[in-house]
């Protein structure tokens, strides 16, 4: 899969979750595709990266913003879109506008 082509699938995520009310739906999406790159469930990911599996469902049902997430789930999302954040501007931002 080429980035464009995950870039637009990780979009379309995000939109879902959007309507499905996650106020950080980008970030939802983004910390969803790194835990399924990893195949790990909650318990191992975030024992993995040494969090909370509580911070990681939040996280994955949009509670948190990008700068609310634990520094090492922060740079695995990073890592996953080649050292950019989940978002620059989330759905929760743009909602606002």
């Amino acid at each position: 899969m080429n980035g464009l082509h995950a870039e637009r699938l990780l979009e379309r995520f995000a939109e879902r979750l959007q309507q499905a009310g996650a106020r950080h739906a980008d970030v939802a999406a983004a910390v969803l595709a790194a835990r399924g790159s990893a195949r790990a469930d909650h318990s191992r990911y975030a024992r993995t990266l040494r969090i909370r599996v509580a911070d990681l469902r939040r996280a994955e049902a949009g509670e948190l913003s990008f700068d609310e997430l634990p520094e090492p789930l922060r740079s695995a999302i990073e890592r996953l879109r080649g050292g950019r954040p989940a978002t620059g501007v989330d759905q929760a931002e743009r909602a606002a506008e």
